[in-house]
């Protein structure tokens, strides 16, 4: 498994992330997710994956506060079990428990 990304200053509020992941099992064949996302004022993001399970998902997300992160996901398959499901929805919260100080911003 590996997966790796990349941080682009656009401007003082823009920041563009792309990154991969690529996980390899013997018996499997190669998957990997492409995945973007924009992050305004670090603090609103969004963003499109592609994974060649047949996913294509659309990410959205906002910084509450220091500790607390909201995000949503739609996942959308576009083979194999296409016709037997519409899409997924999936809600997150997250908590940055650990900073150790630093001013800098989380990567995702």
């Amino acid at each position: 498994m590996i997966m790796g990304g990349l941080k682009f200053d656009l401007n003082e509020k823009l920041e563009f992330l792309p990154s991969l992941y690529l996980n390899y099992k013997t018996d499997r064949p190669l998957l990997y997710s492409v995945n973007t996302k924009i992050t305004v004022d670090n603090k609103y993001w969004g963003g499109l994956a592609y994974a060649t399970n047949g996913s294509l998902s659309l990410i959205a997300g906002m910084k509450v506060n220091d500790f607390i992160n909201v995000n949503y996901s739609y996942d959308y398959t576009i083979r194999g079990m296409s016709n037997y499901m519409s899409g997924s929805h999936e809600l997150i919260i997250g908590f940055m428990l650990i900073r150790n100080g630093s001013n800098k911003s989380y990567m995702w």
